[in-house]
Parts: structure tokens; sequence; C-alpha cells
């Protein structure tokens, strides 16, 4: 089975974030929107784990968000520790994202041909981000050749 380990969590979001601004076309395009695609599947389980969490902590209303008062804030549950929720809240964050790529094995050489091809200019965390997302892409490509 082909798969790409994601360090973090939160690094899955910066992926899903550079991917977002990709402009492509025709196969390229396909290859970009398709791994979106399930970037979005993970990013939804972190969303209803984000809830779970709010819910464990905060009051929350029929859409599973977090009460607010009358000043706007965050209504804790009685006995909850702020701390604790931002403790959880970075610990569910720094797991790891393992995403099954076999399907989607055929577009690989698009996808990082597409990022190689991109001429969007990128400084800083995104330049790190992009990276980091084609080092584990070509990491797959490298072991599927074998």
């Amino acid at each position: 089975m082909t798969q790409i380990t994601i360090d973090t969590k939160q690094k899955m979001i910066y992926f899903y974030q550079l991917i977002s601004a990709v402009k492509a076309k025709g196969r390229q395009s396909r290859a970009i929107t398709k791994f979106g695609k399930l970037l979005t599947e993970k990013l939804a389980e972190l969303q209803e784990d984000e809830k779970e969490l709010i819910s464990q902590y905060y009051e929350v209303d029929g859409d599973g968000n977090a009460k607010k008062d009358d000043d706007g804030n965050l209504v804790l549950l009685d006995g909850a520790i702020l701390e604790g929720y931002d403790a959880d809240w970075n610990d569910l964050h720094a797991e790891q994202v393992v995403i099954n790529m076999t399907e989607y094995q055929p577009h690989l050489t698009h996808l990082i041909t597409c990022l190689l091809d991109w001429d969007q200019e990128l400084s800083g965390v995104d330049a790190v981000v992009y990276d980091e997302l084609l080092d584990l892409l070509e990491e797959i490509e490298t072991k599927d050749a074998d």
C-alpha cells in the first residue's frame, strides 16, 4: 500500500493551504484537485476531533461550537481548565497523519510535475512547506519505482 505520512496535523493544514493556491491545467489540475480531496477528507476528520475536544471543555451549541457568554467569552464547563484544553489541542495538532495514496498513484507524477513547474514565488514558511511536501511526494515516487 502506498501511503504518505505527514509529521503533524498542523503541517497537513499548511499542505492544504499550499495546494489550494496552485493553479494548473489539464492532468496537472486533476492531480492537484484529487490530492486536495485527500487532504480535505483528513481535515474533516480533524474538525470532528476538534469539536469533540471542544465539547470536553466548553458548553456547546447544537452545531458543536463553543457557546459564548454576554461578553463574547467562551463558556468553560464546570471544573474545566483552559490550560488543559490548550495542551490537548496542541497534542491533537501534533499527531501524525497517514494518507492512503494507492488509488492516487496514477496522478502522483503529474502532481510532482505541477508543483515543480509552478511559477509562484515563495519565501519563508511557504517555501519550507513547499519543499517538505515535494520531499514527501518524491519519496513515495522513489519507493514505487523500486
